[in-house]
């Protein structure tokens, strides 16, 4: 039988806090948790605003922001780093052409005076041709050219001061070329035209006006007779890098022939073994030499003078020698140098046409 439950019994409840509510009974708004509900609010608000002004804040943003507006960030830096690059270029090209513009300003002002000069003293330069004395007999000749002449007309000076009969090979079309050609004439220096050839090899930087090997005849001839008329006082050619056209018989052909029309000699800069030029000078009849030492391939005073004292070796045991240097100070400096010293020891400076095989038929 179940046991009744004894009355009065009832164990009391425990009282509990009545809980936090918006809303009292009936859903009706309780105002005093309201107004605690806006006053935390607006606390975390004020708490949250003086957050978020701080400098650090504001830079973790700006980059946070940066990162999620544009994620190729490292695109915009190699961008701006291009960007740089370019700027510095801009100013070094510009800084080249202000340099390149004072030299030929100062070039062009050399030219005015040196004309002027010349006009002055005409009636006296044949007497200043060749000042210096040979006090003994020569025993052997060295002709002397200096290539790639064109651009520097100011160093001219410095071949003329050496007083020494040196020929001047000028690569025509260039700013000066027609200024030192002249120039150079007026002061007895000898004067040939540098022709522009092919080189074996892709990697040469070529003149517009270049002789290839797939130039055609008349190509050949055109650019040829354009050059020699960018040159005056040209008495003969060699050859300004060239190492495929002169291995070329056909090219050789059509060159010498159209020189030995103009009464023109050749000299072959021999910059290869493969040159045919000799061979294919002496079938047509030219007047022809090569050329047999390079005297400043190390650009360095104490190479220079040992390349020159090479030279007059050969000079002395062959009776003869033709050297070509460039148109630079160090090579100017050391042929004045040792010029009196080989003159003592019987070497006498020749123009390159004084030393021409003549082939005339």
């Amino acid at each position: 039988m179940a046991k009744r439950k004894k009355q009065g019994s009832k164990r009391p409840t425990a009282t509990r806090k009545p809980r936090f509510k918006l809303f009292g009974k009936k859903n009706k708004i309780d105002v005093k948790a309201l107004v605690i509900v806006c006053i935390f609010l607006g606390i975390a608000f004020m708490a949250g605003k003086s957050f978020f002004q701080q400098d650090y804040f504001k830079e973790s943003y700006e980059v946070g922001r940066s990162v999620i507006s544009d994620k190729s960030v490292g695109k915009k830096i190699e961008e701006k780093a291009k960007e740089k690059k370019a700027k510095e270029q801009k100013v070094h090209e510009e800084k080249i052409k202000e340099d390149k513009a004072e030299e030929n300003k100062i070039n062009d002002e050399k030219i005015e005076e040196t004309k002027v000069k010349e006009e002055k003293e005409k009636p006296a330069l044949k007497k200043k041709i060749l000042p210096f004395l040979i006090h003994k007999k020569p025993k052997a000749k060295m002709a002397i050219i200096l290539d790639d002449w064109g651009n520097n007309y100011s160093l001219l000076e410095r071949a003329i001061v050496i007083k020494r009969p040196l020929t001047i090979a000028i690569i025509p079309h260039l700013r000066y070329s027609r200024a030192i050609a002249e120039s150079a004439f007026n002061q007895g220096l000898g004067v040939m035209l540098h022709m522009p050839m092919q080189p074996f090899g892709d990697n040469q930087v070529l003149e517009p006006h270049t002789i290839l090997t797939t130039s055609s005849d008349m190509e050949i001839q055109i650019f040829l007779n354009r050059a020699i008329e960018s040159v005056p006082y040209a008495e003969g050619v060699n050859n300004h890098m060239g190492s495929a056209a002169t291995s070329d018989a056909r090219v050789m052909g059509v060159v010498l022939k159209e020189l030995k029309k103009r009464g023109l000699f050749f000299v072959d800069s021999y910059v290869t073994s493969q040159s045919v030029a000799g061979a294919v000078a002496k079938k047509i009849g030219n007047d022809f030499t090569k050329r047999d030492i390079f005297i400043d391939n190390k650009p360095d005073l104490t190479s220079i003078k040992a390349e020159l004292l090479n030279a007059k070796r050969v000079a002395l045991k062959t009776g003869r020698v033709v050297v070509i240097g460039h148109d630079k100070r160090l090579t100017l400096q050391a042929i004045d140098e040792v010029a009196k010293e080989f003159e003592d020891e019987g070497i006498e400076f020749v123009l390159v046409k004084d030393l021409i095989y003549r082939k005339r038929s």
